[in-house]
């Protein structure tokens, strides 16, 4: 091999001297001087470990060649007369490349997956898949198809080896310009197993979180319904997904799956926590538009939490108090949503104290029914919230709505925590005016100050930065220090 190397003798030409390496046809027209000595046993595997040396030197030589980039070979020697060489360099490379791998196959099967996974791999395709196919090397032929891209053959030699588990792995890495691909070769995964063909779309893999989500959202709303909620989920609580569309989608397929008669009652009670959990947790829903799909009659709380999103304070008491006669709930409500220094927050207590008072007789959708009978007035638990939280509730507006026949010692609390917050308020804003003032005057003082004193602007005057004098119509500036520059200069100072 030695001497093959050193005379530049044509691969092609070597490689024919060894058995079953060359296709039929090719090999059949190569002559040699002499009868081909037939290499069997530990005979031809040394023949094979030469020819390897010999065909990886060959080819370092062709890469490493500046004339290589011509696309053709002048220098090799045919060996015996007649025979013609190979003169472009993508055929000798690829019968170089599809020789070695079928050195390897015989010699050394651990190579092979390196040589195919070569990014200047020039195995002959159909030689390859002949050659591999006949080896049993399933693993290996699927590298060759992904470093050639041919994704489609790879997926259909695992369906009919009917492998479910290299198919997902293989779709997981596929990447978002093959979506196609994916979505056709997941159905019959997902159909066989929905739990594992899911992994195909929600794995913490970045070719797998970077798949377009709105489609495969429609695909799966479009032909696995039951996937929808686990799909949505993973995306917005473990990648974190922001996108509106997708916190409205999750809430009305909550929604669907509890309103559906065939949903068992204990799913159903787990979908009402996950749903009023998001619906209080997640900040991207858009509730004007999530709201027009709940029912009027049933899933109060729900509505409540939807109101309390649009700030419709209001009918989110009305629902707890007249729907849902949970006055703790309510109490909880106006707690969570309170906040002085928040105009539409700040009436909630007062809301409520009204409602108890006055209860809503007009009927809303939703809210109250128009034959729902009108609740009665709760003195008792309208005088206890005065009492509990007096800080949070507006005086002029709650001695409105107190019965006239009221007994005094009864709102006694509430009147005098009024009063003290009342006149707390005013210390604040007298010390607030004091303050104000003070810092006026100082203002004043400083202003006054800084007009008294005098300076003369002369012809002979001459500008600190530019060394000219004033003219009658140059505008100045005049530094804390006494300098005066024209006005332009010091913006340039």
């Amino acid at each position: 091999m030695n001497i093959f190397s050193k005379l530049e003798t044509d691969a092609s030409h070597v490689i024919g001297l060894f058995p079953d390496l060359l296709p039929a046809d090719f090999r059949n027209k190569l002559e040699y001087p002499g009868a081909l000595p037939e290499l069997q046993g530990i005979d031809l595997e040394k023949g094979l470990l030469a020819l390897t040396k010999f065909l990886i030197q060959a080819r370092r030589n062709l890469l490493g060649d500046s004339k290589f980039k011509l696309q053709t070979i002048s220098s090799t020697v045919a060996l015996g007369e007649g025979n013609s060489t190979i003169r472009t360099k993508n055929q000798l490379l690829q019968i170089i490349d599809t020789t070695l791998l079928k050195c390897y196959l015989q010699t050394n099967e651990s190579l092979v997956e390196s040589l195919l996974r070569l990014k200047d791999n020039y195995c002959h395709l159909e030689e390859t898949e002949r050659a591999l196919k006949r080896h049993g090397k399933l693993k290996e032929l699927l590298i060759m198809y992904r470093t050639r891209g041919l994704h489609n053959q790879a997926l259909h030699l695992l369906q009919r080896e009917n492998n479910k588990v290299r198919i997902i792995q293989y779709l997981q890495h596929l990447g978002r310009e093959h979506m196609d691909l994916i979505l056709e070769f997941s159905k019959p995964v997902l159909l066989e197993n929905p739990n594992e063909g899911l992994k195909i779309f929600i794995e913490d893999i970045q070719e797998v979180e970077s798949l377009p989500r709105p489609r495969v959202y429609d695909f799966f709303l479009n032909n696995f319904i039951p996937l929808v909620i686990l799909y949505l989920e993973h995306i917005i609580h473990v990648w974190g997904d922001k996108t509106p569309m997708f916190h409205n989608a999750l809430i009305n397929q909550y929604r669907e799956r509890i309103c559906n008669s065939t949903t068992d009652q204990s799913s159903k009670e787990q979908l009402q926590l996950k749903l009023v959990q998001f619906l209080q947790t997640s900040q991207y829903y858009t509730a004007e538009h999530v709201l027009l799909h709940f029912p009027y009659v049933g899933m109060y709380e729900e509505r409540a939490l939807l109101y309390e999103r649009l700030g419709r304070h209001e009918l989110a008491l009305q629902i707890y108090i007249t729907k849902l006669k949970n006055m703790n709930k309510a109490l909880e409500y106006c707690k969570q949503v309170y906040s002085k220094t928040d105009s539409s927050r700040k009436e909630v207590f007062t809301i409520l104290m009204k409602m108890l008072l006055s209860p809503p007789t007009d009927s809303k959708p939703g809210v109250m029914d128009s034959e729902e009978q009108v609740k009665e007035p709760d003195l008792p638990s309208a005088i206890k919230l005065l009492h509990d939280f007096a800080p949070c509730i507006e005086p002029f507006r709650a001695l409105k709505f107190l019965p006239d026949d009221i007994e005094i010692h009864k709102v006694q609390n509430f009147l005098k925590t009024s009063v003290q917050n009342h006149f707390s308020e005013r210390r604040k804003l007298l010390i607030q005016k004091g303050l104000t003032k003070s810092e006026f005057l100082r203002a004043t003082s400083e202003k006054c100050l800084c007009e008294s004193e005098l300076f003369q602007v002369s012809d002979n005057t001459v500008c600190d930065v530019c060394r000219k004098r004033f003219t009658n119509q140059s505008a100045f500036a005049r530094y804390p220090d006494g300098s005066i520059v024209h006005f332009s200069c010091q913006e340039h100072e």
